[in-house]
């Protein structure tokens, strides 16, 4: 991995996708397209891709749930050795 500086320059930036807390709604009757969701003992969970974050939040308050937590999702540095080195192999 030469001709980068920082690690600050190998990894995103960007948020790719966020993780949602919730309860009292169930994650199976949402109407936003979510990547995956399951329900927990604290109530349910959902990543969503960035541009449907807000989707999200007020899909939930317009259905009477409450947010618990939003926290955003970024490539690790491992993520992007292990892509860089795939394609050091092809």
């Amino acid at each position: 991995v030469k001709d980068v500086s920082d690690v600050k320059d190998i990894v995103a930036l960007d948020v790719e996708s966020y993780e949602v807390t919730f309860t009292g709604v169930d994650p199976g009757s949402l109407g936003t397209q979510v990547i995956s969701s399951s329900v927990g003992s604290r109530g349910g969970w959902a990543r969503v891709s960035a541009g449907q974050r807000d989707a999200l939040i007020q899909e939930l308050a317009a259905k009477g749930g409450r947010l618990v937590s939003v926290v955003p999702v970024r490539s690790t540095l491992e993520q992007f050795l292990v892509e860089h080195f795939e394609e050091v192999k092809r």
